[in-house]
């Protein structure tokens, strides 16, 4: 069997045993459109490594569909694109475009404001009391980004 090459194996490797996460199309409280990234400590840990993982490599990938990721399910027919963009941070987590083809979304975010979302989710991960994190978008955004450990009981 021959060694696994290529951005799948990387991502295989970053991802926790047992991850899972489901991402769906919500409203938030003010009756905004919110995407939801909700399930297990695991699934956190993974989403967490993989946006490490492309500000790390975003020198070469620009792109990434997060139903390439192997622990996340899509409720609906929502999908959502991470885009990384080479300019100067923002301070904020990027901002969410509704692109023309039903639920789908772009997020496009700063290298250097990724690299802060990756931390963030990785300590949402880390620090399991916090239970979710609602990022700081863009005041442009169309959507809002809501991630939340669905197993906290397990680890308090």
């Amino acid at each position: 069997m021959g060694a696994m090459t290529g951005d799948a194996a990387h991502i295989r490797f970053m991802t926790a045993s047992g991850a899972h996460l489901v991402l769906r199309l919500e409203t938030d409280i003010k009756g905004q459109p919110e995407l939801l990234l909700a399930g297990n400590r695991s699934g956190v840990l993974s989403l967490a490594n993989v946006l490490l993982w492309l500000h790390a490599t975003a020198y070469r990938r620009e792109f990434l569909s997060l139903g390439e990721l192997p622990f996340i399910e899509t409720q609906g027919d929502v999908t959502l694109h991470i885009r990384v963009s080479s300019g100067a941070a923002t301070g904020q987590h990027g901002a969410v475009q509704k692109l023309d083809r039903g639920a789908e979304f772009e997020w496009t975010i700063q290298d250097e404001d990724l690299q802060i979302v990756g931390l963030c989710v990785n300590q949402l991960a880390a620090m399991p009391e916090r239970e979710y994190t609602r990022l700081q978008m863009e005041s442009e955004s169309a959507a809002g980004i809501h991630i939340r450990m669905m197993d906290v009981h397990q680890w308090l």
